[in-house]
């Protein structure tokens, strides 16, 4: 990697796999019976087994899962000022005239196309939206601390040390 100046380095985000590092078959014996037999092994680089341990990555993510529908509802309905009766609308004389607008805008939003809603669903998710932001993080930092991504050691730090995924934040009371 030294000497490559276009390092090209592979970081595995998300959260630790089950360990399933073998490959079985069954063969039948008879009607009542079968053989299982174990005819492969994964391994990783250098010779590195999975079985039982898994893939620890090097970047920790945990499953969030976006918000709900009845949460989004409760936040649509009663998180804004504007969604109570009687609010005041300083720019319309007739607040029907709103209304009919946002439902209009309701019926709009429900006949979205699937790609639209497929490009919805990938910007609430946790681990794309991570992971994206390490690749630009990777980019970023080579271009702007190329010593520090030399290997793919040494840019792991680096990011690590700039990106709070898996490591706990600390919150300090400060007394004045």
């Amino acid at each position: 990697y030294a000497k490559n100046k276009n390092l090209i380095s592979t970081f595995v985000v998300g959260d630790e796999t089950f360990g399933k590092g073998s490959v079985q078959e069954v063969i039948p014996v008879s009607n009542e019976g079968a053989l299982k037999l174990t005819t492969g092994l994964y391994y990783l680089p250098f010779d590195t087994s999975i079985q039982g341990k898994g893939v620890t990555p090097d970047f920790k993510l945990e499953y969030r899962s976006p918000p709900s529908d009845t949460i989004k509802w409760v936040t649509t309905t009663y998180g804004k000022e504007k969604s109570l009766k009687g609010t005041i609308d300083p720019h319309s004389k007739d607040g029907n005239k709103e209304n009919k607008k946002e439902e209009k805008t309701d019926k709009k939003k429900a006949e979205k196309s699937w790609k639209e809603k497929r490009r919805e669903v990938l910007s609430q998710d946790y681990f794309i939206q991570n992971t994206i932001n390490l690749i630009e993080l990777f980019h970023l930092g080579k271009k702007a601390y190329p010593k520090e991504f030399t290997n793919h050691n040494q840019a792991l730090k680096f990011m690590k040390s700039h990106y709070a995924i898996d490591r706990k934040l600390e919150a300090q009371e400060v007394k004045l």
